[in-house]
């Protein structure tokens, strides 16, 4: 998958994760790229499929979870004693 696009997919993402009426699912992100190949802002070539995008949410959203995870871990043992 190209950067632009998984640039693109991160900031759906986490438009999602700042607003919860504002969450993409993997059809709206795949719907939102047609829309910006339509209109000459993403080459057509680079557009994943849906299943693409499906298994890029699963690991991407992993990812964040165990990155917060260790974050809130290091702020607990900066905070003890």
């Amino acid at each position: 998958m190209s950067k632009k696009v998984i640039a693109l997919l991160q900031g759906f993402f986490h438009a999602g994760n700042a607003d919860k009426s504002d969450r993409y699912s993997a059809n709206d992100m795949l719907s939102e790229l047609i829309h910006m190949a339509n209109s000459k802002e993403l080459d057509p070539e680079i557009i994943p499929k849906i299943e693409t995008i499906e298994n890029w949410i699963s690991r991407y959203s992993a990812a964040c979870k165990r990155e917060m995870a260790a974050i809130a871990l290091e702020r607990q043992v900066q905070n003890q004693p």
